[in-house]
């Protein structure tokens, strides 16, 4: 870029923040640390609509144009600064970065796949999910060279693409022709390097559920430097704007050499709140709210951990199937495949540092984990995830790497019995699982092969009919309907009413008092299974409140869940015209 397009850039930017980012600029000079460093958000659609040749210059020279935007965000600092008429309070700072997000929504731009080599020294928007962190390091990244002919000093940077390394001048850049090839670091006559920042290194990686089938994930080395150091953790659901590069290691003699492609972070977006790709705006929320005044009495049931036990070719892998399909943050796993590490986190060893890498359950924060042939997994391997389903933590001591990780996580497992599953045994014998395990799943459903004539006419003739031509019904959601209607719900918190809490209560302690009570099921984590499950009910019902309807709706659904966990339980009695009898409970 020449000098008249550094200037014209610098004043439309400067222009730019006076207008949209006074009072952001006017918040940091109040701060009191003088040297710590400041973002500036800035949404690139508007800066763009302010002034189209701006855009042009940023997607042609992203790091110059960068440089040009931090200079001029310290100039309007300092002009802000100078306009106050009480400038007690507030002081200069020098660390002010602009950081560039809202990039025009179009393939140049925006990518959920990880970049590729014709990508290089282009400014982008990457989607993907954090699976390795390295710990925060002080990086110098400039020294002070003299000359030792004609005393002029200069400063050298470090070079990006070789890993920061220092290249010696090949000679003088004075002005007087000096053509002398003798230096001196003065940064090393200094006890300690002066010019450094804050420096990490992350892996991102794309997200599964974005993915086609039988394509393995790709990943790739994101850089944070300043304030973007610990803005995210393992496991994050992350938008990085930042600036495609190569980078190799410095040339050795008969060493191949190879290159790698990384991203340099400008700004660093977590998504974890946020719907992947879904857009939930007021005419969503309107038709979903009709929908449901034109089906106020239709029933449906809520879930939170849940374990699904069954004779072979009973559906359950299906369930796990479209329960990750309908869900915008989901990982799909087995049991045969995973080790205790591979659910929690793993300690790698990469250029001789230990990192820690999220397995699944870290990698499902706030979505759902389907295990299926839970029973294969090892017995040390299953006690591993009793904190992630009762804490929803995850603790982590390994390679003398202690930390705490989120795992607030729905986990939807299915099992096999051991044979043929015996109605008169109880569930922790016929599938071999502890009760500690158990009693963490709210509701363990059983499916079971009958044998009925009726039923398998039924389903064959379905499975038949598919096969062929299948029939596609008006009525149904589609599969993106009900992804949308399930990010929508999420953010309602409903609130337990009085006659909800009787219920709910009145359970309970029937259940705690019963004198043939299995301990492993009726403990206070059955009440807590209790409220989730009314909750869930009436999120799913699109309620703010959780009603006597959702409270009877859960008791008999735990009711079902109980008669079968629990052969030698005396259930509820019935009354003499078949039905459960309700007093009992209420």
């Amino acid at each position: 870029m020449n000098s008249d397009q550094v200037t014209l850039v610098g004043q439309v930017f400067e222009s730019y923040v006076s207008e949209y980012h006074k009072n952001d600029i006017h918040l940091i000079l109040k701060e009191r640390d003088e040297d710590a460093h400041y973002p500036v958000v800035v949404n690139a659609m508007t800066l763009f609509e302010t002034n189209m040749e701006i855009g042009e210059y940023f997607t042609v020279f992203p790091n110059e144009v960068l440089t040009i935007f931090d200079s001029a965000l310290r100039r309007s600092a300092l002009t802000i600064l100078q306009s106050l008429s009480q400038p007690e309070d507030v002081s200069m700072k020098q660390n002010i970065h602009a950081r560039i997000s809202g990039l025009p929504v179009c393939p140049e731009l925006v990518r959920d796949h990880i970049p590729k080599t014709k990508d290089v020294g282009h400014f982008l928007s990457v989607t993907g999910t954090v699976i390795r962190t390295s710990l925060v390091k002080v990086l110098e990244f400039e020294r002070d060279y003299m000359c030792n002919k004609c005393k002029h000093v200069f400063v050298v940077k470090a070079d990006f693409e070789q890993y920061y390394t220092f290249c010696r001048p090949s000679s003088c850049p004075s002005l007087e022709s000096c053509d002398s090839a003798k230096f001196t670091c003065l940064s090393d006559l200094s006890s300690s390097p002066t010019r450094c920042r804050d420096y990490q290194e992350i892996k991102i990686q794309e997200q599964v559920q974005r993915l086609s089938v039988g394509s393995i994930p790709r990943s790739m080395k994101v850089i944070l430097e300043d304030d973007l150091v610990d803005s995210c953790k393992s496991g994050d659901d992350l938008t990085i704007y930042g600036i495609v590069m190569q980078r190799w290691k410095p040339f050795q003699q008969d060493v191949r050499c190879e290159v790698e492609i990384v991203l340099k972070a400008n700004y660093v977006q977590v998504n974890n709140e946020q719907s992947t790709g879904i857009v939930l705006d007021d005419e969503v929320r309107k038709e979903f709210e009709n929908f449901w005044e034109n089906y106020k009495a239709n029933p449906f049931a809520g879930e939170s951990h849940l374990l699904l036990v069954g004779d072979p070719g009973t559906g359950k892998s299906q369930f796990l199937k479209y329960a990750a399909k309908i869900t915008p943050r989901s990982v799909l796993t087995t049991g045969i495949g995973s080790t205790s590490a591979g659910l929690t986190v793993t300690a790698v060893k990469d250029s001789g540092e230990w990192n820690l890498e999220a397995g699944a359950l870290v990698l499902a924060d706030s979505g759902l984990c389907c295990i299926d042939e839970f029973n294969s997994l090892k017995e040390h391997d299953r006690t591993s995830i009793h904190e992630a389903m009762e804490q929803q933590t995850i603790s982590v001591a390994k390679a003398g790497l202690v930390c705490k990780l989120n795992t607030r996580t729905t986990i939807l497992a299915a099992t096999n019995p051991k044979g043929q599953y015996d109605p008169q045994e109880s569930v922790s014998v016929n599938i071999a699982l502890g009760s500690p395990l158990l009693s963490r799943f709210d509701l363990i459903l059983v499916l079971l092969d009958t044998k009925n004539e009726d039923w398998d006419r039924i389903i064959s003739s379905f499975i038949l009919e598919n096969k062929g031509c299948p029939s596609k019904a008006e009525k149904l959601w589609s599969m993106e309907k009900m992804k949308t209607y399930f990010c929508l719900i999420r953010n309602l918190q409903p609130t337990l009413s009085d006659e909800g809490n009787q219920v709910l209560l009145r359970y309970y302690q029937m259940q705690r008092q019963s004198d043939s009570r299995n301990a492993a099921r009726t403990t206070i984590r059955l009440l807590e299974s209790l409220i989730r499950l009314a909750e869930a009910h009436a999120r799913l019902m699109f309620r703010d409140t959780v009603t006597l309807e959702d409270a009877i709706t859960v008791v008999s659904v735990m009711e079902s869940s109980m008669q079968v966990t629990e052969s030698e339980r005396t259930p509820v009695p019935y009354t003499a015209s078949g039905n459960r009898d309700s007093s009992r409970i209420l």
